[in-house]
């Protein structure tokens, strides 16, 4: 249980509406859920043996009561034990939430300059009120699991804020390990911010509206669409992309080989694929331009030219994945 001002929110429950976190915090919140129920189940016993000790009466010898007082300390201890392991777990995730939610701002904030350098907001009436962005602490919600850690957990453990993390960030932070590998570390610029593994479909696809109007079949590379596409080498693809593919579609338009662990080597550079994205039920032509072999980490780009950081294992496990020429 989560407690937030007069707000109470089950973790259970905030667990599985949140399922598109990272891994690393997922499974710091199933943890401390799992020692949750393991702690109460323990009280039931605790309170039975405290029962069974009254149950003695004074009149018992030291005998008997040895076993139970035994008993009820070692339950003592394991309970002492599994609320410090909560502890710890809730100061990382809190942790973790933080740094997640301080890098979607920083997307959301590119995706924003995006918007403006592209002069999305040129052509608005003169009587409409200046665009104002919102401080992220409004923008997250407090209802949210975010808002209810950093509120919460955050509040009662003393946590620090997402202000104070600046130093780098961990593959979780990334959802698909972005800004672990060479090249692409850290930030990229607004227009190539990489997409998170369960953040959506490439970013500029939905700013430009081409999710829309196609008949839910994308439309070709150089069709005739909302943009103006580059050339190969202005987009920074390693190879030309496949002739008569659409970028995206709503099947497979291939018959490659789908992507598996014996795979993942440095011979996938340069490849071009097609990935499916759950959130529009769509596969997304891209290119493969590094591979991590001992992490299974992988660039890739699109082909609006954005790029995105992925962990290879979320993939390959749930057949996300086709590569073709394998």
């Amino acid at each position: 249980m989560v407690q937030q001002g007069s707000n109470t929110i089950w973790l259970d429950n905030a667990i599985e509406t949140c399922s598109t976190l990272p891994p690393d915090i997922l499974r710091a919140l199933n943890t401390i859920a799992a020692l949750d129920r393991k702690s109460q189940e323990l009280r039931e016993d605790l309170e039975r043996a405290h029962q069974r000790c009254l149950d003695l009466g004074p009149v018992a010898n030291a005998e008997e009561h040895r076993p139970l007082r035994d008993d009820i300390e070692r339950m003592h201890g394991l309970l002492l034990q599994w609320a410090e392991e909560r502890l710890q777990l809730a100061i990382v995730a809190h942790e973790q939430v933080e740094r997640h939610v301080r890098m979607v701002d920083e997307d959301l904030q590119g995706f924003e300059e995006d918007l403006i350098d592209r002069g999305a907001f040129q052509d608005v009436g003169d009587d409409m009120e200046p665009y104002e962005r919102m401080p992220s602490s409004t923008r997250r919600g407090a209802g949210g699991l975010g808002g209810a850690l950093s509120g919460g957990v955050g509040g009662a453990l003393g946590g620090p804020t997402a202000s104070e993390y600046t130093g780098g960030t961990s593959a979780q932070d990334d959802g698909g390990g972005a800004g672990q590998m060479g090249p692409g570390q850290g930030n990229p610029p607004p227009a190539l911010r990489a997409s998170r593994r369960g953040g959506g479909p490439p970013m500029q696809r939905m700013a430009m509206g081409m999710d829309g109007g196609h008949g839910g079949d994308g439309m070709g590379y150089g069709g005739d669409g909302v943009y103006a596409p580059v050339g190969v080498g202005q987009m920074g693809f390693i190879n030309p992309p496949p002739p008569n593919l659409k970028d995206k579609a709503r099947r497979l338009q291939t018959r490659a080989k789908f992507l598996e662990y014996k795979d993942v080597n440095e011979a996938l550079v340069g490849k071009h694929a097609e990935m499916y994205w759950p959130h529009d039920d769509h596969w997304y032509l891209i290119e493969i331009q590094a591979v991590d072999s001992g992490t299974r980490r992988a660039t890739i780009m699109y082909l609006t030219g954005e790029t995105e950081e992925l962990e290879l294992d979320e993939i390959i496990r749930e057949r996300h994945m086709v590569v073709i020429g394998l």
